[in-house]
């Protein structure tokens, strides 16, 4: 290539780089600004203010991860620069206070004006506006659905149980939907039908072993690529993430042993095991 080709391809080069680096500056800046906001003023938000600064959260981290991952295929050393895991890190931190947040409302669904006789009703959240929650039977994702239902859906006062009900079965999808598709949508079956996949998948044991099986199936990189590469160390921070909030350093040791044991067994036996499994109290990992 001429050195003024090769001159102007690297200039362009910096160019996109100095551009995406301002940008995510500014998304960090975004981000910075909501923690303090929130550390500040969390505890006086109102249910719909939260659910809104949510949905903003929810954009920021849009925005980073595909600001970050451009950075990350124009420069490689931003792989080990720390950054996307700092923001990921804050995310979670403030995704987490908000959802423990709106679990604390419980205002009823109309209240009697002081000076009337007239009832006031409270204008209804308009669910269909919000990312609601979605689960078709993956062991490693009911925990952040049951939390998100359960924020969203199950704790909203505003709801009756029909509704979450009809909720609940616009959420769930494959072999879970299965657990509940034979329950009539009646106010009485709610409970039932909330408990029936809770009691399937809400099983700590099988949610731990599920973690590890994630990472064992990562398949080889043929051709590493930033993407590529970027992609098995976040799904294997993830699940690591997942493990370490199930169970304790050993425990996690014992399970990547247990899996390599079980996995020179037959098919048969493996299901045999889990079977036996199942059937124990799943306090533990």
């Amino acid at each position: 290539m001429p050195d003024d080709i090769k001159n102007k391809s690297d200039e362009s080069h910096q160019t996109e780089l100095k551009a995406l680096r301002s940008l995510r500056a500014v998304i960090l800046g975004q981000q910075t600004k909501a923690k303090n906001y929130l550390s500040a003023n969390l505890s006086s938000l109102n249910r719909f203010q939260v659910e809104t600064k949510l949905q903003m959260l929810e954009t920021q981290n849009i925005n980073f991860e595909k600001v970050q991952s451009q950075i990350e295929r124009l420069d490689e050393e931003e792989l080990a620069s720390g950054k996307r895991d700092a923001f990921e890190e804050t995310y979670y931190i403030l995704r987490s206070d908000m959802l423990q947040h709106l679990d604390t409302f419980s205002a009823p669904n109309s209240t009697i004006a002081p000076n009337n006789n007239t009832i006031s009703h409270k204008p209804r959240l308009n669910l269909q506006k919000l990312a609601l929650p979605s689960f078709s039977g993956s062991y490693t994702k009911w925990m952040d659905f049951s939390d998100m239902f359960n924020s969203l859906i199950h704790n909203n006062k505003d709801l009756t149980n029909i509704e979450r009900f009809q909720y609940l079965r616009s959420c769930i999808h494959g072999d879970a939907a299965r657990v509940i598709e034979s329950l009539e949508c009646t106010s009485q079956n709610y409970e039932i039908a909330l408990e029936l996949p809770k009691s399937r998948y809400d099983n700590k044991r099988f949610l731990f072993q599920a973690h590890i099986q994630e990472i064992f199936q990562l398949h080889s990189i043929a051709k590493p690529t930033v993407e590529t590469i970027r992609g098995m160390i976040d799904t294997i921070n993830v699940n690591l993430r997942a493990l370490n909030s199930i169970g304790t350093t050993e425990q996690i040791a014992d399970g990547f042993l247990l899996h390599l044991i079980l996995s020179k067994f037959d098919n048969e036996s493996q299901a045999k095991w889990r079977r036996n499994i199942s059937q124990r109290r799943p306090e533990s990992a």
